[in-house]
């Protein structure tokens, strides 16, 4: 057993909201990010083996499993074949243990530090040098931070708001024990921080009056941020950003208990027995030999999505991938870089189980650039590069992304004019954005400025030399705004419907003349395993492959179609919920139950 402390210098400057980037960054406008440096700094998490010349030259990234075979390459389809040989001499290590920890982020670590804290014997085994922590939110429902600050939220409402994003296809039992189970577990963690010497409290913050909109465009106050103070620095002396701390104290919690936390050692294989019951896994070790890990109790993958592995996303994700790296607005901001790569659906595939039968659920966040007033915030309007509206230009990150991801080249902009600091106070008197952060100030006309000066907002006096500056035929711009101000102007959007609120303050009309480009934010791909009510991973007939569970992204059925905006943070609330649940219940034995416990 190896502990690897955290070094922020292995992730690099670039870590997206799965690391350094947060949505306070962005609303703040401190962040400009080009789509050709969306892989700068991001090695520490490759994985330890090399991939093939071919492969590293064409930017795909293969999986720990698919190494293991002589004559796969990286744009094979390893989950449709079967598992490579692996010769005996060359596992030169056993080891018994209870349960088998496959990943170590937020998931796996809950389940670490949940099955040891419950006296269960636990390895991790995890491809990376070190545990993986992003973003600031984890979503949760009935804490006892929320009980101080007076927030109820029905868990009734959510499940069927939820259920209409997802158009009915998540498994509703399986989501109800995040609603459910959820506000018990964080008080766990909230205590386990506490314990530690951090304080826990609301990360990065809704828009204000969100919970009272209508459900696609709603917000509840969910997303909770863990060891958020004193501020913990490493070796040269710069901040730790919250979530690596909370994930670090998971880390020293379960080391604390006993877990044997196996660093650059990455899965391979499942070992099923005669029955079909999982009974351990096989790992390679940093020397290239391999371990094998026998549970007597069960294995949890928490493996993560499937956003580092190209050729799965072309296969179950093809929308994030129109375009990308050929001028889209899909800046992939997937981290860490290399890890991630659906090793649980190909590690599943050889043992029976399949992945989850509705579609991938991409997390795309369409925010532009950050200005506090931002398409994120404000309904402005927005064009193609043929100088066309598109859609209703409502301000859901969601929304914004996927529709720019559906146009020509996967390109948009957004369109605001010299009077937007009296627009944007007419459409939010309360100038209240994320976090009640306000969306105009003193700085802001500054910001915008160098933003024009770092061609990250274009500029125009006259709308022919926007059209230029776009690249869009200027006639065809010029329409659509003389359109969309007849619209604004009539108080009723008869083209795509959008809220009078945003009709009322969006016309262009106004010199000079800004645009700035829809930036998608592709964050993770959420396609797992098939899996029950109670994380059981299952088969092509619905049952349950004995002691196989899945959690965080690698369990499906939690997401399809989209990720919904509406409780913040519930990707990594859901990766801890469950990562605690199943980790306690395997230790004692059995399965958690679906509704608290008293």
């Amino acid at each position: 057993m190896r502990k690897v402390e955290f070094d922020s210098s292995k992730f690099g400057d670039v870590t997206s909201s799965h690391g350094k980037w947060s949505r306070r960054d962005f609303l703040k406008g401190a962040l400009v990010v080009s789509a050709g440096a969306t892989t700068a700094g991001l090695a520490a998490c490759a994985p330890t083996s090399a991939l093939t010349s071919d492969s590293a030259q064409s930017g795909q990234l293969g999986s720990a499993a698919q190494q293991e075979s002589p004559t796969a390459t990286a744009s094979a389809r390893p989950w449709e074949g079967s598992a490579p040989k692996i010769a005996e001499d060359r596992i030169t290590e056993t080891i018994n243990t209870d349960v088998v920890v496959v990943g170590a982020g937020v998931a796996g670590m809950n389940a670490a530090a949940g099955a040891s804290g419950e006296g269960a014997k636990v390895v991790v085994l995890e491809k990376a040098a070190t545990f993986s922590a992003r973003g600031m939110d984890n979503g949760a429902i009935g804490s006892k931070l929320q009980k101080e600050h007076g927030i109820v939220i029905d868990p009734a409402e959510v499940l069927k708001y939820e259920t209409q994003w997802d158009h009915g296809k998540l498994n509703q039992n399986l989501f109800k024990v995040w609603l459910y189970r959820s506000g018990e577990m964080f008080d766990e963690i909230i205590d386990l921080v506490a314990d530690a010497g951090y304080t826990s409290g609301f990360a990065s913050g809704v828009m204000g009056g969100r919970e009272d909109l209508e459900p696609y465009y709603r917000m509840y106050q969910t997303n909770h941020g863990f060891a958020q103070s004193p501020e913990k620095l490493d070796a040269d002396g710069k901040p730790i950003d919250a979530q690596h701390v909370y994930v670090g104290i998971l880390e020293e919690f379960a080391l604390k208990h006993g877990a044997d936390i196996r660093y650059s050692t990455p899965a391979v294989q499942l070992i099923k027995d005669a029955s079909g019951a999982i009974t351990g896994v096989i790992a390679r070790k940093e020397d290239g030999d391999y371990i094998q890990v026998n549970a007597d109790k069960g294995v949890i993958l928490a493996t993560g999505d499937i956003s580092g592995n190209k050729e799965m996303v072309k296969e179950f994700c093809p929308m994030t991938l129109h375009n990308l790296g050929n001028g889209s607005g899909v800046v992939d901001a997937y981290m860490p870089q290399g890890c991630n790569t659906g090793d649980a659906i190909t590690m599943g595939a050889w043992v029976g189980a399949v992945p989850q039968i509705a579609p991938a659920a991409p997390m795309v966040h369409g925010f532009g650039f950050q200005m506090g007033f931002g398409a994120h915030a404000v309904g402005w309007l927005q064009v193609n590069r043929e100088g066309d509206r598109y859609h209703d230009e409502e301000p859901n990150e969601v929304s914004n992304a996927n529709a720019m991801m559906l146009q020509p080249g996967a390109q948009g902009w957004w369109l605001f004019d010299g009077g937007y600091a009296d627009k944007v106070l007419k459409m939010v008197p309360d100038n209240a954005g994320f976090g009640g952060t306000p969306m105009i100030d003193d700085s802001t006309a500054g910001m915008l400025e160098q933003a024009v000066e770092s061609g990250q907002v274009l500029k125009a006096d006259t709308l022919d030399e926007l059209a230029n500056k776009i690249g869009c035929p200027a006639a065809s711009l010029k329409a659509t705004i003389e359109r969309y101000n007849q619209v604004c102007a009539n108080g009723v959007d008869d083209d795509f419907a959008k809220r009078s609120v945003w009709l009322q303050g969006t016309s262009i009309d106004t010199a000079p003349y800004y645009a700035a480009n829809i930036m998608g934010m592709w964050f993770v791909t959420i396609y797992g395993l098939h899996c029950n009510a109670y994380s059981q991973v299952l088969n092509a007939d619905d049952n349950p492959i004995p002691n196989l569970f899945a959690v965080g992204n690698a369990q499906g059925d939690f997401f399809t179609d989209d990720y919904p905006l509406l409780t913040p943070g519930i990707s990594h609330g859901r990766a801890a919920v469950f990562g605690r649940l199943v980790g306690k219940a395997l230790a004692k034995g059995k399965l958690y139950s679906l509704t608290p416990e008293v």
